[in-house]
């Protein structure tokens, strides 16, 4: 492998183990972003709007705690679709 070549397979390979320490951080629900407005919780309705589903379910689950959630089903919604039922905890 040429020098240029070496860099560049090192480069990705800390882009493949980023991406997977980032997305295990999130699994645990430790927030890693400045994201703020990624979920909006509705306790009335039962209901979590999300921006996009790129956000684990315990992410969810912290995030209905935080808006002083029930320990109920709640449907999430992505685009005007659920797309999934998260227990809150």
């Amino acid at each position: 492998m040429s020098e240029d070549a070496t860099t560049r397979a090192v480069f990705e390979r800390l882009q493949r183990i980023e991406a997977r320490v980032v997305r295990g951080f999130e699994e645990l629900g430790v927030k890693v972003t400045d994201d703020e407005d990624w979920c909006q919780v509705d306790n009335e309705l039962r209901v979590v709007h999300l921006r996009g589903p790129g956000r684990s379910l315990r992410a969810i689950q912290l995030a209905i705690k935080d808006a002083g959630g029930y320990s109920e089903f709640y449907g999430v919604i992505v685009n005007g679709e659920v797309i999934a039922q998260v227990k809150g905890v």
